[in-house]
């Protein structure tokens, strides 16, 4: 009460009551410009820009920033959802080891990653990426992958090309099958395919000699190739919430030849 418009209030003062329905936006920021006591349209006016260099200023900007470069090893962007791209400069930290881009919103990447060609690390969950660059099959040091919560469909052929992978997570995407190619990953000791919709596995599976964790929870799996007897190194497979007959799961017990087997009644 009492309230009119160019009265002075003091701090805490009531100067009046709201009614909030559902269609009100609740709190929000007002902003405004004024330029010599005159309110102006914030997007024409006209500021300071930052220096310009040219010239030998310049030469040792650039110089001084590729010095820069050549020293990250370890770089993590993670959690930005506003990043949707990743630069093709990116190619230019060479000595770049770690690379974390885990929960953005990446929908590609770029084909210039191939050239990081230290790169041993590669963490992309929870993107929104279904294809990977062929690139990627020039690492030849990446050991561990991981393209798990993204929108795969089908199983990144690429991913098989990749020399000495050690360690590749895969879960939570929509796989419905694996491509005989995943036999040729020779070096790679943990699988992870939590959360696919896979309902066989190939049976080029018993080349992977080196395997030795395997993760297939809660697909659609009705069993495992008898070549799954091959993989001599496996010490841990967890096979539950597959519908999977009590048969079947002894088969699969006599190819793991005494590793830990988890499925859902156990």
């Amino acid at each position: 009460p009492g309230i009119r418009k160019g009265k002075k209030v003091r701090q805490g003062q009531i100067v009046g009551y709201v009614g909030s329905t559902g269609r009100s936006t609740g709190n929000h920021l007002h902003y405004q410009v004024e330029l010599n006591g005159r309110t102006v349209n914030p997007m024409r006016i006209k500021v300071p820009t930052g220096r310009q260099l040219t010239g030998k200023m310049l030469a040792l900007y650039k110089k001084q920033k590729a010095k820069i470069e050549k020293n990250i090893t370890e770089l993590d962007i993670s959690q930005n959802v506003n990043l949707s791209k990743l630069p093709d400069e990116i190619s230019k930290l060479e000595n770049l080891i770690k690379l974390n881009v885990g929960n953005n919103n990446l929908k590609e990447l770029p084909e210039s990653i191939g050239n990081i060609r230290n790169l041993s690390d590669i963490n992309l969950h929870g993107n929104f990426l279904t294809s990977l660059p062929s690139s990627l099959s020039n690492l030849e040091y990446l050991i561990i992958l991981d393209i798990s919560s993204n929108n795969f469909t089908t199983f990144p052929i690429v991913v098989t090309k990749i020399p000495n992978l050690n360690k590749l997570s895969a879960s939570d995407n929509k796989f419905k099958t694996l491509p005989p190619e995943i036999g040729n990953l020779i070096f790679l000791e943990e699988l992870d395919l939590f959360g696919n919709q896979l309902t066989e596995i190939p049976k080029e599976i018993g080349n992977m000699e080196s395997l030795a964790i395997l993760n297939l929870f809660g697909n659609q799996l009705k069993s495992l190739p008898p070549e799954f007897a091959n993989c001599l190194s496996i010490r841990s497979v967890d096979l539950r919430m597959n519908p999977i007959s009590e048969g079947e799961k002894y088969k699969i017990k006599t190819y793991v030849n005494g590793a830990d087997v988890k499925f859902s009644s156990e």
